[in-house]
């Protein structure tokens, strides 16, 4: 999973995923943003999940909801979960590829380690021990 973090000119910081990973960047970016807090509650949960491996859990957000299940990481834009007709006009095609993505654990962990240290880097905060 290829991923780029940027300092903004505006001065925020924000995560970009490649193609198929989309999503899990807009969860760090409109989700966890700069919240250190909030960054190590989730990597915590997923350190202790390792102990737990049929541990379920879902950390609903404001646009994108971010859940653990069955040793897998899945983020789902909240407008997902809203019922669509079953059938579309034909032609038309439901597009959400920016809107699920999924990883492993261990990826994911690696992702928001990365994410928090960039975070504490540009803002010129002390690395605090994952």
């Amino acid at each position: 999973m290829d991923y780029e973090f940027i300092a903004e000119p505006d001065g925020s910081l924000k995560a970009y995923l490649e193609m198929g990973h989309e999503a899990l960047g807009h969860w760090i970016n409109d989700e966890l943003g700069e919240d250190l807090l909030l960054g190590q509650q989730v990597m915590t949960m997923l350190l202790q999940s390792e102990n737990q491996p049929d541990q379920t859990w879902t950390l609903p957000g404001k646009v994108y909801t971010l859940t653990l299940a069955d040793g897998e990481i899945e983020v789902m834009a909240n407008v997902v979960h809203f019922d669509f007709p079953d059938e579309l006009e034909a032609d038309m095609s439901y597009y959400d590829d920016e809107q699920i993505s999924g990883c492993g654990v261990q990826d994911f962990m690696v992702l928001l380690q990365n994410w928090l240290s960039f975070v504490r880097e540009e803002r010129g905060m002390a690395s605090a021990p994952n």
